[in-house]
């Protein structure tokens, strides 16, 4: 009993332990800031003797080398405050979007008393700069401690605990050590530019991490007082997140070296054009491109100057690059695509260049009335500014026009007409182009748009439905004939598993009809995207019920898009495993799978996550990867799930592996195993009982670890499973919210049945009552369940 109890309270002695050591390392930086604060507020000397020599020295070297001073100024830079409000203003609109409430909050807080806590212990120091023979760079307000040392070590080190979730495990370590190195270059650079000594770079540090480290603290106890799961700080503040944080999968192109050509030649034609149309305009330039400048200069006022200067900003390089910076990480968040931000960075830096080389060709002379604007450094023919807000802003209306409704796309329209327009009316008012250089620029852009718009597609994602089934002789559209009220619904189909326009097709068109409900938006997977983004096609048309008809992969693409949405996700098993439809008791055939859906019978269900990737069934590293691996594609769809068992027999008698389970934080557990399975159901094919207790909705995963040492030890396990003994010999069952898996050596993973990449560890996490799925409706009360109706019921409860 006393084993029992100390194994239960594990996790809450790890806990604890972790929230000690982490409470000490504030403790320890806020006290060694304090003594800091106290050795600077009373100047002591030897301190201030150190501080001085080394700026002195620093100063000394550095001066005398222009590149250093150069390389120096960019790298404190990125601990100022522009950049820094920019990338947790950024994130916290992006957390908002993806509905991450908790780390949205976090941002904001953490930022901002940052932001507050830098001029507060200036201004209660006062400790003036440094005083240096040769000036290098200026700085305003008091010295201790540095600012940016301090907004560098909370906003990068909350950029990293936010978003470590979704870097891979790999690359981890890798992305911290980019961090420290970040943060003590941007400190070292204040120093060596002059305008802090050691000691205010050391304080900013101290400072930071005692508040990184006190909001971090409190954002724990919030998520364990909420009834979340603790998480170690090596995975990131809410490791369950992911999903919703990152963009999908790079979907690759069918053809990159010929979109690439396409980009390439478009770049020349259009540049070569418009040198050549530059030149004979500066040869032979018309009567009104000199008029209308000049016109505009005689009625200048000092309102409309004003107008115009704003207008003339908008168009400017730092404007646009900033308005760019903001578009395309909401784009990510809102389309989670990297096409997106492929497509905006590709318009803006190709129109750039584009600018700069037919400028350079051309080089005409500015209007000869004068000049509002000064220090001008390129030529007059085609306006950069004009150019580019009609790139961005055509950019911005390529991508929300085909996605959105009403006022968001009149707006996006709107912005691409009048923005160019406006520009362009104050680079002429102005006294910088004239109407040629304008129409040069606009022309440049739209080129440049159409071109990089054909050749990266942008919105690729987005598929038409399928064609409607063509009609059989004497046959009649149930749906033709009653358009339907009820709940719009989708179709994500696998078209090597429903056909368009098959029977699968017309009869679940046919189920809906029967129930008064609208004809489906029809929508078919692909090689290179399973399902995902045709998901949040049909989220974005209205769909209410999404109807999955394909195998397992279809339907864990289709919820990872669900989880966490209203929409119901309705299986029409189709593939070769089908083990959710399998375990929900879901019915194979299409007529009554739609059956279910129209029934309105509703149940939340579980989801499990490994790396940012969602699962419903069962996720595995080891035997059953393998398994997985070597079945070929021809001998499922010849045999169906038993082809499994052919592929399964040639790994039976390999060598197990070496692995640790940590339970919910708890120390590992070390077997020797040949497969360890994490299951949100419990029931294989075969009628196989893998994990008897496991259900879909009960918060937990059950974790089942395979050791059969060789091969007839199999033969044992798999009689006692498929008589549904309590007990298998040769593995054990465990049940946790998260749980690790490591190993010594790389071994194929699976989720749902598919392949992800091989590794040496699996982590996988509950989103407890993630998804609302379509199942069976339970028997009126005080009615007698019988046949499948029992076993659908049983399925339920």
């Amino acid at each position: 009993m006393d084993s029992v109890n100390r194994t239960a309270l594990r996790p809450y002695e790890h806990f604890a332990w972790r929230s000690l050591a982490g409470l000490a390392a504030v403790i320890a930086a806020a006290t060694g800031f304090g003594l800091l604060l106290l050795l600077v507020r009373w100047n002591w000397p030897p301190l201030a003797s150190c501080d001085r020599h080394a700026v002195d020295a620093l100063n000394h070297i550095v001066a005398r080398r222009h590149a250093a001073v150069t390389v120096l100024t960019a790298i404190t830079g990125f601990g100022g405050r522009t950049i820094l409000f920019w990338l947790v203003t950024v994130s916290t609109a992006v957390m908002l979007i993806r509905r991450q409430y908790q780390l949205a909050t976090y941002l904001a807080v953490t930022g901002l008393g940052a932001l507050a806590l830098d001029p507060v212990v200036k201004l209660l120091v006062g400790r003036l700069r440094p005083v240096v023979p040769i000036h290098l760079a200026s700085a305003p307000g008091n010295s201790f401690p540095s600012g940016h040392a301090l907004d560098a070590t909370v906003f990068y080190g909350v950029m990293l605990l936010v978003f470590l979730p979704i870097i891979p495990r790999r690359l981890r370590k890798l992305a911290v050590g980019l961090v420290i190195t970040l943060v003590l270059v941007i400190g070292a650079s204040r120093v060596a530019l002059g305008v802090h000594y050691p000691s205010d770079v050391v304080g900013g540090w101290l400072l930071g991490i005692a508040w990184l480290g006190i909001t971090t603290h409190a954002f724990g106890h919030w998520r364990t007082d909420t009834g979340q799961p603790t998480r170690r700080l090596s995975e990131g503040l809410a490791p369950e997140a992911a999903p919703q944080l990152g963009p999908t999968r790079i979907v690759p192109v069918a053809h990159p070296w010929l979109a690439g050509t396409r980009l390439v030649v478009s770049f020349v034609l259009i540049g070569g054009a418009l040198a050549g149309l530059g030149k004979l305009i500066t040869s032979h330039p018309p009567a009104f491109d000199e008029a209308i400048p000049s016109w505009l200069a005689a009625h200048r006022t000092p309102q409309l100057t004003t107008f115009s200067y704003l207008l003339s900003q908008a168009g400017s390089t730092r404007w646009i690059l900033a308005i760019g910076l903001v578009i395309v990480p909401v784009a990510l968040a809102l389309i989670r695509r990297w096409r997106t931000a492929v497509f905006v960075t590709g318009v803006m830096f190709g129109e750039l260049g584009l600018f700069l080389a037919v400028e350079t060709v051309v080089h005409r002379a500015r209007p000869v009335a004068t000049h509002l604007d000064s220090n001008l450094p390129t030529a007059s023919f085609p306006s950069g500014h004009t150019a580019a807000t009609m790139c961005l802003y055509g950019a911005l209306a390529v991508l929300v026009v085909p996605r959105t409704r009403g006022v968001w796309r009149w707006l996006a329209i709107v912005l691409a007409v009048v923005m160019p327009t406006l520009v362009a009316w104050s680079r002429m008012y102005r006294g910088e182009h004239h109407p040629l250089d304008v129409t040069g620029g606009l022309v440049l852009a739209l080129l440049w748009l159409a071109a990089v718009t054909f050749a990266i597609k942008p919105n690729a994602d987005l598929r038409k439905p399928g064609p409607s089934p063509p009609a059989r002789p004497g046959y009649q559209d149930p749906v033709g004939q009653h358009p339907g009220t009820g709940p719009r619904t989708a179709v994500v189909a696998n078209p090597v598993k429903v056909k368009d326009g098959g029977s699968g097709q017309r009869q679940i068109r046919a189920a809906l009809a029967r129930a008064g409900w609208p004809a489906p938006l029809w929508l078919e997977t692909s090689w290179e995207d399973p399902g995902g983004s045709q998901t949040r096609q049909a989220i974005q048309a209205g769909a209410e019920i999404i109807f999955a008809c394909g195998g397992d992969g279809t339907v864990t693409a289709c919820a990872s898009e669900l989880a966490g949405t209203d929409v119901a996700l309705a299986v029409v098993p189709s593939g070769t495993g089908n083990l959710l439809a399998a375990n929900l008791k879901l019915p194979a055939d299409p007529a009554k799978a739609a059956a279910v859906a129209t029934a309105r019978g509703r149940r939340r269900l579980d989801v499990g996550m490994v790396e940012s990737r969602c699962f419903t069934v069962m996720a595995g590293m080891g035997f059953d990867a393998q398994m997985l691996r070597d079945t070929p594609e021809s001998l499922k769809a010849r045999l169906g799930w038993p082809a499994y068992v052919i592929a399964a027999a040639r790994h039976l008698c390999e060598t197990p592996m070496q692995v640790s389970i940590s339970l919910d934080n708890a120390p590992p557990l070390t077997r020797r195993a040949r497969s360890v399975l994490v299951g949100n159901v419990g029931e294989l094919r075969g009628g196989l009982r893998l994990l008897p207790g496991a259900r879909p909705d009960d918060g937990l995963l059950d974790v089942a670890v395979l050791m059969p040492p060789r091969r007839r030890s199999w033969l044992p396990l798999a009689w006692s499973l498929l008589l549904h003994r309590p007990a298998a010999p040769l593995m054990e069952t465990f049940q946790a919210k998260h749980v690790t898996i490591s190993s010594n050596q790389e071994h194929p993973r699976e989720l749902d049945g598919d392949l992800i990449e091989p590794s040496s560890t699996l982590t996988a996490a509950v989103c407890p009552a993630a998804l609302w799925m379509c199942v069976p409706e339970k028997p009126a009360a005080g009615a007698q369940p019988t046949g499948a109706q029992a076993t659908a019921h049983d399925a339920l409860i």
